[in-house]
């Protein structure tokens, strides 16, 4: 009779002979298991020949997968045999799974090898359980283990069909997390080696290209534009004055080009407005409506001046009110700092 916990430990065995050899004392006891069990030694005898029917050139285009788990089986809070092999059967398994697949790809037509593996955008690489995993780690909250996920399996598959994904997410995560310099360096390596994967995403595309924007932006102050942002939204005696002072401020360093953080800045003033008072920002005639609100409490010129510009653009959108937005332009134009934008803002309507 072979006790379950025994039995678990032969079948792992088992696996893990079908990759590599067994030690004596192993292999001992895997023949004595299988001379006095039929059905084990048929078990064994049907995957070997599994094993075999599969050519050795795609197999040889499978990671050695044994490093990777001769590290895992060797932690110390994993070291019991019940584990080990249990771990060994599970990474055989794997193993064999993968070369089958690479095997069928091949009987199609795929082109064998690493590229073929990559181009198949396959679930189980390391790029899309890290994706997975740190989409896990997002749901918790966790930000930070998702971030270094991400981060440690683009350094070792940067080629991946998914990277692309997983640059894109490292980039996010990157800004929501304050480290703006690794933001900036993330969003430029996104453009620079994986903007195809932003093609058939125009939504991604956009905030992609609106944060490289305000990311650069920043640059050329040291990213003491964000940092001051990142204040005045914690000032709980007054948001809306630390916010207006922000756009006041940066507005002279930045307001000649894009001037990024404005409108990033014009709509936290207004999500501001519209908790206050209750408006449904969500619709367009709620956000003209924070943005009026907005307007209406500013005391810097130069603030007042931005909202004229967000409320020409709320306007000129999905209100198509274009004589409005020519109007609020036009008042933009008159202060100093901020007339290049509207003057190109103008130019839309005109």
């Amino acid at each position: 009779m072979m006790f379950p916990w025994n039995r678990r430990r032969i079948e792992g065995l088992l696996a893990a002979s079908l990759y590599e050899p067994l030690s004596e004392r192993d292999q001992r006891a895997l023949d004595r298991a299988m001379q006095s069990d039929t059905a084990l030694r048929a078990e064994y005898e049907s995957l070997r020949r599994l094993v075999n029917a599969v050519p050795p050139a795609p197999v040889e285009s499978i990671p050695n997968l044994l490093p990777l788990l001769r590290d895992r089986l060797d932690a110390p809070s994993r070291r019991s045999a019940g584990y080990r092999w249990a771990y060994a059967g599970a990474a055989a398994t794997v193993v064999l799974g993968l070369s089958l697949g690479a095997w069928y790809a091949d009987r199609e037509g795929v082109p064998p090898g690493p590229i073929a593996t990559v181009k198949t955008g396959a679930p189980n690489t390391l790029v899309s359980q890290a994706l997975a995993e740190a989409e896990g780690l997002l749901a918790k909250q966790d930000m930070p283990a998702a971030y270094d996920v991400l981060r440690k399996a683009l350094s070792r598959q940067p080629g991946d069909a998914r990277a692309g994904d997983a640059q894109w997410l490292a980039a996010d995560c990157a800004f929501k997390l304050k480290h703006y310099s690794e933001a900036y360096d993330a969003c430029n390596q996104l453009f620079a080696e994986y903007g195809a994967s932003l093609d058939g995403n125009p939504d991604r595309r956009t905030r992609a290209i609106n944060l490289r924007d305000l990311l650069a932006e920043a640059k050329e102050v040291d990213y003491a534009s964000l940092q001051a942002f990142d204040v005045a939204k914690r000032d709980r005696a007054n948001t809306f004055g630390a916010l207006e002072n922000v756009a006041a401020t940066y507005a002279k360093y930045h307001g000649t080009e894009q001037y990024a953080l404005g409108d990033l800045v014009a709509k936290e003033m207004a999500a501001t407005v519209a908790a206050e008072t209750g408006i449904d920002i969500n619709t367009p005639a709620g956000t003209l409506a924070a943005y009026q609100g907005a307007h209406d409490r500013c005391t810097s010129p130069v603030a007042v001046a931005l909202l004229d510009m967000k409320i020409g653009d709320a306007y000129l959108g999905p209100l198509n009110d274009r004589a409005a937005a020519k109007e609020h332009y036009q008042r933009a134009a008159e202060n100093p700092v901020l007339a290049s934008l509207a003057t190109k803002a103008l130019r839309r309507v005109e």
